[in-house]
């Protein structure tokens, strides 16, 4: 789970942060019970308690506020939120999604990226902003999709995925090596960064191998196209 990935991290020396509260609108979950063996606040606010979305919410930033929380993680926290509430903490609240953003947006990434075809999935952590997976980019992490790959067997590979990319995403924040640029709605980082000179060259690497195993799909009559099936 990511949340208990980033308790494992903060107390390997991983991460430079500490949890202020772990905060659930669901009683008796995981995450609950493990930031509670670790010693960490936390707060069951179940949003069938509140009339409206906008009381649940309320009451969700008087405690982010009252803990004086620096960063806000949605870790597996399946909600919708309001506009207001995310434009309140633009900047600080950051999601992770089991697909590579921009691509398979919404639910089911998992099944929208086996339809498609792709041969790569993975997940990406990201800054949230009104548009529903639309937000800047912190980091991702890759894995590969097999032949007869099932949405259980990525679910599975892109949670693991999730435990690499949620911690690293956390530090970066935590030690101020990235921040969103809320007029430009891109994220900034002081380390080195890929410029557009030495892109093509990784890629140039990558395709040099890319190309030989799909010639020797074919070759191997290991893959073909279907003339019947309409893309």
């Amino acid at each position: 789970m990511e949340d208990v990935a980033i308790i494992d991290n903060i107390a390997s020396g991983n991460i430079d942060g500490e949890i202020v509260v772990v905060i659930s609108n669901k009683p008796n979950v995981m995450g609950i019970k493990r930031a509670q063996k670790a010693g960490i606040p936390v707060r069951v606010i179940q949003h069938v308690d509140y009339k409206t979305r906008e009381e649940f919410e309320e009451e969700l930033t008087r405690e982010l506020e009252e803990k004086m929380a620096e960063i806000v993680v949605l870790a597996g926290f399946m909600r919708i939120l309001t506009d207001h509430f995310v434009r309140h903490w633009r900047g600080k609240l950051i999601n992770i999604h089991p697909t590579l953003l921009p691509s398979f947006k919404g639910t089911n990434g998992w099944k929208q990226a086996i339809d498609a075809g792709v041969r790569v999935s993975g997940c990406t952590v990201h800054f949230v902003e009104v548009e529903v997976d639309g937000g800047a980019i912190i980091t991702q992490e890759v894995v590969t999709i097999k032949v007869g790959e099932t949405v259980e067997s990525l679910q599975a590979k892109t949670g693991k995925a999730e435990q690499k990319a949620l911690p690293r995403a956390v530090q970066l924040l935590c030690s101020e090596k990235c921040h969103l640029d809320l007029n430009a709605g891109k994220v900034v980082t002081i380390e080195v960064g890929e410029t557009v000179e030495s892109l093509p060259a990784k890629t140039g690497k990558a395709e040099q191998k890319a190309l030989p195993r799909a010639v020797q799909l074919f070759c191997s009559e290991k893959c073909h196209l279907d003339l019947n099936v309409v893309c």
